[in-house]
């Protein structure tokens, strides 16, 4: 069949070969226009069903079976063809003949296969009208329900056709849902009250109304304790047992049935109270790990932290490393020094921090099996067994209690924690690679190593002298004269150790330079991002801050700012930050959260660093009291933290302030177009009256040289010709000249841009005769 007439005759669900990514696939023709062909790709490509519109004389088209095999062809009739006997469908099956008449035996509730348009899928059939069933298609919603006549040959007998697969909407194919989402039970308190109101008199329905309406109030309430929202817990508490008298007295009038199921509210009392627990233990745990947070903050201004592996070996390669690097760091002489070793300290590879581990851990666990340990274990497998059989304890002490229970099965464990071989099973479990170590292996690494270790940990109370947190534990303080201390970080909320590694008290030098260097560059180039911190407000009770506008300068000139941010804070809709750059003086940006936070906030983010000369801070006309009358203005840097340019403080004037940055420096007058060329001008003109330099005393040598020629004196005598008697001569430097004198001729000055012929060499002898007859001029006997 030639290429121009194969086309032609294809109909719509015929198979071609269809050229895709440089490869020859099979796809099915499912539309037809004029000039093209819709093909649907048989097999999917990167998992998706992919169709396609080709024109019909494209090289990319050619019959079916010219570049693609039989096993690329589908295994399913194409669109529209009626299912025969023996046909093979997708995953191996083969579809059973079709039974006429099959829809005649069915009945409300049944399943079966359902062909739907051109795909056969699994139905149920759920009513009946005439000579027709109702049919729902499982995995599809009702609106896709239709009526299909009872000898209709599109019903077929379950899985006939479609072998037991999926032929729901393909979104749910993968979804694990549960049954009960798709027959959704309506289980709130008004549910129960129209089920147990039936046959109530008057009043005990109103009671219970009172009992249904403060169980949905409660149900709200344990929501917005879910959800983290403020809840008054003693009103609350107070509430609940004032709604559990009420369902007891409300109980005692009703029948057995109804009062029994009355008691379900009394559930959600018992379902509020075990979510206000759960929520105050993680509020606490919240609260822990926060003030954690804060205390290792600080502790970053005199230590260098090195993460160490959270694998349960951590007190042990964060005491072998500091051990490592510790007589090194004794000797540095200023923090350079101290970073470099820092950074070697971090590089440590995993396996080789796990070697660190393994050794300091083996030593360890071998002087444990000391008997001056010995009471110290067993008070320890005490607390364990004490602390498990409660619920509670770390993995670490129930792996002891587990291994214990395993040895000593119907023992009492208390007593046999006393016996060497439970002193072994503790030393055994602690040998074990990730198995967290106490206080007590410390204690004994400690004195194996003889090395004092410092723990950091919060506690109430922190231990803290002149500013500077000290050890909250000191472990082998007996040995602070033989090695220097391993200091070490503590996160309680994670049973974790890191290194600390103390800043030396000598800054690196060559940090200085590059600060320094860093600090004249932002003079000169300004800051990205601005912060003002707004602490105190004209009224001393205002709980918000108000603001005009906020207005930058640089070089006497207004900049545009960019929107600024209130991180924190919370402003009305018609009063947000964006007031303070919109030039209105009758909008005002407001932050009603000032007084909870104690401040407020505002960061401006400059697309590059800007130099901010002057800033203005304009009042809101109808709020004084909210007016900001201390602030700080930082500019925020990555590297070097905040830098403070500004502080006002105690301001009493109405309307705006302005204030100058001193930071920067000031700007340079730039002089008008007019200025700069007067001043041009002028400098012409002194440079033609201003005579050359050199020409005054060449004048003088070239008058005395004409006055010698002709054999007159300088010093008195006739005058010369030309000069009448009795007129003075007129002195120009050592020489006179005569008034009627000829001017000497003016000096040519150089042309810029072309260069001067120069003048012929004189010899040696002519510049010795000129050299004498200056030196006579210039010294006359």
């Amino acid at each position: 069949m030639s290429g121009e007439e194969w086309y032609k005759i294809t109909k719509q669900g015929d198979l071609i070969d269809v050229k895709r990514d440089s490869a020859w696939r099979v796809a099915k023709v499912v539309a037809i226009t004029e000039t093209q062909f819709r093909c649907e790709f048989v097999k999917q490509i990167n998992g998706r069903v992919t169709r396609e519109f080709i024109r019909k004389t494209s090289e990319r088209l050619s019959p079916l079976g010219t570049y693609t095999a039989e096993d690329d062809r589908p295994s399913a009739a194409p669109a529209g063809a009626a299912p025969v006997a023996g046909q093979v469908v997708a995953g191996n099956f083969q579809r059973a003949e079709l039974v006429e008449g099959f829809g005649m035996t069915l009945s409300v509730g049944d399943k079966c296969d359902c062909r739907d348009q051109n795909k056969w899928r699994t139905a149920q059939v759920i009513g009946r009208q005439g000579d027709s069933w109702r049919i729902h298609f499982e995995g599809w919603g009702s609106r896709w329900d239709e009526w299909v006549p009872e000898r209709s040959i599109k019903l077929q007998p379950l899985n006939s056709q479609t072998g037991g697969a999926f032929t729901g909407d393909p979104k749910m194919q993968h979804q694990d849902v549960p049954a009960q989402m798709f027959t959704p039970v309506d289980n709130t308190p008004k549910q129960w009250k129209r089920i147990m109101s039936h046959g109530l008199s008057d009043p005990q329905v109103k009671k219970m109304d009172t009992i249904f309406e403060m169980a949905c109030k409660f149900q709200d309430t344990q929501r917005q304790i879910v959800l983290g929202k403020a809840v008054d817990v003693e009103k609350l508490e107070g509430e609940l047992a004032e709604f559990k008298q009420k369902i007891q007295s409300t109980s005692e009038g009703l029948p057995r049935v109804q009062a029994g199921c009355l008691q379900i509210c009394s559930n959600i009392v018992s379902d509020i109270k075990s979510t206000l627990s759960e929520t105050k233990r993680q509020k606490r745990q919240q609260d822990l790990l926060s003030k954690e947070d804060e205390y290792f903050k600080r502790l970053h201004k005199d230590f260098y932290f090195v993460n160490i592996p959270s694998d349960g070996n951590c007190l042990f390669g964060a005491t072998g490393r500091g051990m490592k690097f510790g007589k090194i760091l004794s000797g540095c002489q200023h923090d350079g020094e101290v970073k470099a070793l820092v950074d070697q300290a971090r590089k440590v590879t995993v396996n080789e921090s796990s070697d660190i581990a393994t050794d300091f851990r083996l030593r360890a666990v071998m002087n444990l099996q000391e008997e001056k340990y010995t009471a110290r274990v067993v008070a320890e497998l005490k607390h364990a067994i004490e602390t498990a059989s409660g619920g509670g304890g770390n993995p670490t002490s129930k792996t002891i209690v587990a291994q214990l229970r395993a040895a000593f099965k119907d023992k009492d464990l208390m007593k046999a924690a006393e016996t060497k071989q439970a002193i072994g099973i503790y030393c055994q479990v602690m040998m074990s690679p990730r198995v967290f170590g106490t206080e007590l292996e410390a204690q004994a690494l400690s004195e194996v190593i003889k090395c004092p270790l410092h723990i950091y940990y919060r506690v109430t109370g922190d231990f803290e002298k002149e500013g500077k947190l000290e050890a909250t534990k000191i472990i082998g303080s007996e040995y602070e004269k033989d090695n220097p201390a391993v200091h070490l970080a503590f996160y309680m909320g994670k049973s974790h150790y890191d290194l600390l590694v103390q800043k030396h008290e000598k800054s690196d030098p060559e940090e200085i330079k590059r600060k320094e260097a860093r600090m004249l560059e932002r003079k000169e180039r300004g800051f990205s991002k601005y912060r003002f911190q707004f602490t105190k407000c004209r009224g001393a009770e205002t709980d918000r801050l108000s603001l005009n506008q906020v207005r930058f300068f640089s070089g006497g000139k207004w900049t545009p700012a960019p929107e600024p941010k209130n991180p924190g804070g919370h402003s009305p809709a018609n009063h947000t930050p964006f007031c303070l750059i919109d030039g209105d003086d009758n909008t005002k940006m407001m932050d009603m959260n000032f007084k909870k936070n104690g401040m407020t906030t505002l960061v401006y983010e400059f697309e590059k660093p800007t130099v901010i000369n002057d800033y203005e801070i304009v009042y809101a006309k109808d709020d004084s009291k909210s007016d900001p009358v201390s602030w700080i203005l930082y500019g925020d840097t990555n590297q070097d933290g905040p830098v403070k340019l500004s502080e006002r403080s105690k301001i009493d004037t109405d309307g705006s302030v302005r204030t100058t940055l001193e930071f920067f420096p000031p700007p340079k007058e730039e002089k008008s177009s007019v200025d700069v060329k007067q001043q041009a001008e002028s400098k012409n003109e002194a440079e033609k009256k201003e005579p050359v330099k050199g020409e005054e005393k060449k004048e003088e040598i070239s008058n005395t040289e004409v006055e010698k020629k002709n054999g007159m004196d300088i010093s008195s005598g006739p005058s010369p010709a030309g000069n009448p008697a009795g007129e003075p001569a007129v002195s120009v430097g050592d020489a006179a000249v005569s008034p009627a004198a000829p001017a000497a001729p003016a000096v040519q000055q150089p042309v810029p841009g072309v260069v001067e012929p120069s003048a012929p060499r004189e010899s040696d002898e002519t510049q010795d005769k000129r050299a004498t007859k200056e030196e006579d001029f210039e010294n006359p006997s």
